[in-house]
């Protein structure tokens, strides 16, 4: 399971990133997601500065998704 759960995440980091790069909403969405993957793996197996780590960069993510849809910036 915590390995099926890891590859969801890190499939769905590298997915993310290049739609990010590709300057497509798609990207943020999917890295998004992915970060949520990672929050829930973090919990399992109780590693709390990767937890920490991972909320911050979902903060971060779903910020960064709002300005991207939104063209506030």
């Amino acid at each position: 399971m915590l390995t099926l759960l890891s590859w969801i995440a890190t499939i769905g980091s590298i997915l993310g990133n290049i739609g990010v790069i590709k300057k497509k909403l798609w990207g943020m969405k999917i890295w998004t997601f992915a970060t949520a993957v990672w929050i829930i793996y973090a919990l399992i197996t109780h590693n709390k500065a990767q937890l920490i780590m991972f909320c911050f960069y979902e903060v971060l993510n779903l910020y960064g998704w709002y300005k991207w849809k939104y063209k506030k910036y």
